[in-house]
């Protein structure tokens, strides 16, 4: 009988201890899980955010440089603007061609859009020593990739500008604001990042004063265009 006691004692204790380690081997394995994700997303992913951010500006400014590179011809300032003199050669008035400029901006917002989508499908490549924040790895490793995924449609909106280029001179510039959204899966995160960049596609130095009238010169800012 005592040996019966005995021996349900010692079982009793073995039980108990193989639950002290798989209690144990839980707990560790929960604070491992939390140290990882915090890792990521205290420092892995802000790595990589900072990275992919920047390269995301690229890809834009990329895309819409060759976008305006492949209506050039059609940018010129007098397929934009019309400049009205009087008798006298002195100018008069201004006006904008809202055909040309709406349909230029759809062009500009459509091939913008179709240069994204190609580069989002390449996707962002980090070698891996660099995601870990560490100084003498960066660069090194192998690389991992990182997909963008562009969100709504680009939108372009065109404005201009007058600025003092001389003696009796005005340079009158015309810009197009290219805004865009893209997401970026991140390990344990979900980000979205908006861009907004501008981009010098003509310009024109009047000579002589500038006219007090613009007609549809301040409606440029409202000529938006979405690509579809």
């Amino acid at each position: 009988m005592k040996s019966y006691y005995v021996e349900n004692y010692f079982n009793k204790c073995k039980r108990k201890k193989i639950r002290f380690r798989i209690f144990s081997f839980l707990l560790i394995l929960l604070l491992a899980l939390i140290i990882i994700i915090t890792y990521f997303n205290n420092v892995f992913n802000n790595i990589v955010y900072n990275y992919c951010d920047a390269e995301i500006t690229n890809i834009i400014v990329n895309s819409a440089n060759n976008s305006i590179s492949k209506i050039s011809n059609q940018i010129e300032y007098k397929n934009l603007i019309e400049i009205k003199y009087d008798t006298t050669g002195n100018i008069v008035g201004m006006e904008a061609k809202a055909s040309a400029i709406n349909q230029i901006s759809n062009q500009l917002a459509m091939s913008t859009q179709e240069e994204i989508d190609k580069k989002s499908k390449i996707g962002i490549n980090i070698p891996l020593g660099t995601c870990t924040g560490i100084s003498i790895l960066i660069g090194k490793g192998s690389d991992v990739t990182f997909y963008i995924n562009p969100i709504g449609n680009i939108l372009c909106n065109l404005y201009t500008n007058f600025e003092e280029a001389g003696i009796n001179q005005t340079s009158h510039k015309i810009y197009v604001k290219i805004e865009s959204e893209v997401s970026l899966l991140l390990p344990f995160s979900f980000k979205r990042i908006k861009k907004e960049n501008s981009f010098l596609i003509s310009e024109c130095i009047i000579i002589g004063k500038v006219p007090d009238v613009y007609f549809g010169l301040e409606e440029l800012s409202q000529l938006k265009s979405l690509s579809y």
